[in-house]
């Protein structure tokens, strides 16, 4: 719809008010602005080139193709705006990876939901004990856990739970494997460990990183801390 209003809508409208003596200035000056919009440049320049000879007579010069103001000056803006568009699709790209922009556009609630332990099996609450006493960044750097997840939980925008207190502790070399239902939270648990997405509460480390404070770090080491892919 962005395209069709700025490719057909405002180029039909500029050459509407171009061709009515009273508005032809202002259109001119409107124009410039929007050739901002790629589909608006390119539109306007291929309608100029078809009316060059009107143009050529209307204001009494002769004018070509790549005449500034018939497409030379739309093929300047398309050939700038290639560069900057492209940049700024990397940046906006980079920004949203970013674990504290990412949970700031979501803008998942970050309290801690209520969590029922009546139905965990013993060895669960003990590492969740275990993790919550030692899970410490010298801890992993000692030789400990390699990946440790302390009260990690995940809320979607609409208050959807996907993980709720999750805390484990992986050391080095082991293979596990993460095993649930669907919709238990196993994508999201590995988005967040790769850092695609922040938790909205609690604490991930890998690699003794922190992945909210160090997400390029964290994917650098992605491929070297799993050498067992989690199903």
């Amino acid at each position: 719809m962005l395209n069709f209003m700025c490719g057909v809508v405002l180029v039909t409208l500029t050459v509407m008010m171009t061709f009515i003596p009273i508005t032809r200035d202002v259109a001119l000056k409107l124009v410039y602005l929007f050739r901002l919009a790629p589909p608006f440049a390119a539109g306007n320049g291929l309608l100029n080139v078809v009316f060059t000879d009107f143009f050529s007579s209307l204001d009494q010069k002769q004018y070509t193709p790549y005449s500034l103001n018939i497409a030379g000056y739309s093929m300047i803006y398309m050939s700038v705006e290639t560069v900057v568009y492209f940049v700024l699709v990397l940046w906006v790209e980079y920004l949203i990876r970013r674990p504290t922009v990412s949970k700031l556009l979501e803008g998942g609630s970050s309290s801690m939901a209520a969590k029922d332990c009546s139905g965990k099996d013993e060895a669960v609450l003990e590492e969740e004990d275990r993790v919550r006493r030692e899970a410490t960044i010298d801890t992993m750097k000692a030789g400990g856990d390699v990946v440790v997840i302390k009260d990690m939980t995940k809320t979607y925008r609409g208050g959807k739970l996907a993980v709720r207190g999750m805390s484990l502790g992986i050391p080095n070399g082991e293979c596990f494997g993460l095993l649930g239902v669907n919709g238990a939270g196993k994508t999201t648990t590995l988005s967040i460990l790769t850092a695609e997405f922040p938790p909205s509460s609690g604490q991930v480390w890998l690699g003794g990183y922190d992945i909210a404070d160090n997400p390029e770090v964290v994917r650098r080491l992605v491929g070297s801390i799993w050498s067992c892919t989690p199903v």
